[in-house]
């Protein structure tokens, strides 16, 4: 009697291949177009010095690779997301992280354009990413805050931290619209 594959590796061969199939996709297409004969090549008999090489090992597999890892992060975040909230539609809008990026997101903005000094575009971005990222941190933080200041003693139930959510992500977004116009 031969083993059995068990039916959930069945269920993930497709997208493990349709996760192959990106990424040999993802290091095709760029700014010099490499062929699929020419990426097999740069992988398994890389030469010393060649532009293929250069462009295939420190641009474009990094690359993708970086964009797998980052794509399965968010797919675990989200699924962690849901199984918390118990909601298979819930995302960062129920507790206000998306709200709150937003706020710190428009209050770097009006800072930097406010800003009498002049400051460097590569200097922009990244205070920018820095307070959209703090924005979202003191909303989930004020939700949970609230969310636990509202059943002392006990741990937050669970519509507590949703409505508390969905009160400080419409109170960050009116401050949004507020500010912008």
């Amino acid at each position: 009697m031969q083993p059995r594959i068990p039916f959930l590796t069945w269920r993930f061969l497709p997208l493990l291949a349709g996760l192959l199939i990106a990424l040999l996709v993802g290091i095709h297409f760029g700014a010099v177009s490499l062929s699929f004969e020419q990426i097999w090549q740069g992988l398994w008999h890389p030469a010393e010095e060649s532009y293929i090489n250069t462009i295939l090992w420190q641009i474009r597999l990094p690359r993708v690779i970086l964009a797998a890892c980052v794509g399965g992060g968010l797919a675990v975040a989200g699924a962690a997301f849901q199984g918390v909230f118990r909601n298979p539609l819930a995302d960062p809008f129920v507790i206000g992280a998306s709200s709150g990026a937003a706020l710190g997101a428009t209050l770097a903005l009006l800072w930097i354009a406010g800003s009498i000094t002049v400051i460097t575009a590569t200097w922009q971005i990244p205070w920018l990413i820095l307070a959209a990222f703090a924005g979202a941190l003191l909303v989930v933080c004020g939700v949970f805050l609230i969310a636990s200041l509202s059943s002392i003693g006990r741990s937050a139930p669970l519509l507590t931290l949703i409505l508390a959510g969905m009160a400080l992500s419409s109170f960050t977004g009116a401050l949004v619209s507020l500010i912008m116009f």
